[in-house]
Formats: C-alpha cells, structure tokens, sequence
C-alpha cells in the first residue's frame, strides 16, 4: 500500500498530515501508482474530485469485512483528508460529519491493535492512558499515529472550546510517543503537530515555545527540506506566538518564492503556498 501525507491548513489546531492507504484490491501496482500520482498532484481540486470513489469503494470494504486494519486505516484517512477539503471551503457541519466518520474508524483500528489504550481514551482515564503509552511499541506505531491524527481533526472542526484545550496534553503524549519510538517517522510529521499544539498554549500556561521552535525546524529538516507546510506552520502558529512580524513575512514571503519540484510533496506544496498567500496579505492586520 502507499501511505501518503496530506498537509492541510486550518486556523485552531491542526496543519492535518493525514495517512491516507489505498487498499483496493487488485493485482499488479495499481494502488501504489494512485497514491503516487495523487502527492505529485499540483491541483487540490482534482484530488477533492476523486475522493468520492475512494470513500465508497473503501466503505464496501470494510462492510464485508469491518475488522481489517488496512481497510479501517484506509477509511479513517480518506474521511480525514475530505473533512479538511470541507472545511477549507467553510462548510463546517459537513466537515463535522466527515471527521466524526473518519475518528470511528480510527478509534475502531486502534481497538483491534491495542484495546487498553483505546478504552483509556474512549473513558477519558488520564492514569490509565498515560500508564499504557509507556507500552507501546513499533506494532502500534501506525494506529496511534492514524488516532492521533484523526482525534486532532475532529477536536479542529468541533471548534475551538475549553474541552477541546484542555485534550492538547493528550495529543502531545501521543506524538511524543510516536516520536520515541520511531523519530523519522512519515518525514517528520509529529514533529510538526506537536510544534503546533506546544506553540497554541501560552507560556504561562506551560507553552513551550523554544521547543515548539526546534519541532518546527526538526519537522522540515526530517523531509529533506521538501516540506513547505512546515514551514507554512511555522510563521502561522510560532512566530505569530512571538509576535515577530518580520520573521513571519520571510518565512512565508520564502514559501511563495519557492521552485522545490518534488513528486511526493507537490500536492502539500500547493496548499502550503495558498495558505502563505493568505496569511502574508493578513499580515499587517494581524500585528498591527
């Protein structure tokens, strides 16, 4: 199967990096050159056209056979990744919908693979989830890293409340976890989040903005300088934190001007420049 990372932009919580497999059963290297010819894809709009399809054919798969982890690990992702295309259009309840779908599937793959942790986060049990972290290993890496993703985006589209703050120190010990056991892992994806969720807490509230920096740096560094929406996350999330108008215009200003060709990362790349658009043409309101 192809595992492809999909960095959405969104304004609370989450630069999205989501997992998406192809699990369709057919011979030969269909599945693979999919995937491939969606992350070299320029134009989001052909993607957004497409994932249709994908979503009913995975759906009749996990129908017929609702225990399969490739099937639920394909569905949870390809829900995640059509919420974030709702919600950049502002449809926000259909958004909703979508990432509701695409956490009970998450939810249902972690079970499978490791019931102690799903039943602490399902009983909101901070003891029990913080006890059973400390036992997870390599076989669970994928499923916690595909729960993580998809409880981030539905804690994003339900909005911005004290319940959904008050979950970040969750999502940190889970990318933290996933960082432990494999720190290369999808091209330094948890880095990015986590530099995320530590720069969206304040300081005084146990922010960690120098580490939130160094995430930040290690998140781009780890895909090979390929990862413009790192850096996208970067000037949104650290140095609009720090309130440091001239580093936030270069780093975005840097994006735009950016030639970087490179098959696994065009359709990011794309998204990550619109954003930086938008975010540099706000700049002034926002600082000033």
């Amino acid at each position: 199967m192809t595992r492809i990372i999909y960095f959405s932009f969104i304004a609370f919580l989450l630069s999205g990096c989501i997992t998406v497999d192809l699990p369709i059963p057919v011979d030969g290297e269909i599945p693979t050159l999919v995937g491939n010819s969606i992350t070299a894809q320029k134009d989001p709009s052909i993607v957004f056209s497409a994932l249709p399809t994908y979503i009913i054919v995975n759906d009749a798969l996990i129908a017929n056979n609702p225990e399969n982890i490739d099937y639920l690990f394909s569905g949870s992702s390809l829900y995640s990744l059509y919420s974030t295309f709702y919600a950049d259009l502002g449809d926000q309840e259909r958004a909703l919908e979508l990432a509701e779908r695409s956490y009970l599937y998450a939810s249902s793959a972690l079970c499978l693979v490791d019931a102690i942790l799903c039943t602490s986060i399902n009983e909101r049990d901070f003891i029990s989830f913080s006890g059973s972290l400390g036992s997870a290993h390599v076989d669970s890496l994928d499923s916690i890293w595909l729960f993580t993703l998809s409880w981030s985006n539905l804690i994003r589209t339900q909005g911005a409340t004290w319940e959904s703050i008050a979950f970040l120190p969750w999502l940190q010990m889970l990318l933290e976890t996933v960082i432990a056991i494999d720190p290369y892992y999808q091209n330094g994806s948890p880095y990015e989040i986590l530099a995320i969720t530590q720069s969206l807490i304040p300081p005084s509230l146990g922010g960690k903005l120098d580490q939130a920096n160094e995430n930040f740096n290690f998140a781009f560094e780890h895909s090979n300088g390929e990862n413009l929406g790192a850096r996208v996350s970067y000037a949104e999330y650290y140095a609009r934190a720090i309130f440091d108008q001239e580093l936030h215009d270069q780093v975005l200003t840097e994006v735009i001007e950016s030639n970087i060709e490179s098959k696994a990362f065009n359709l990011f790349n794309t998204k990550a420049k619109e954003r930086a658009l938008y975010l540099l043409e706000g700049s002034d309101e926002y600082f000033n």
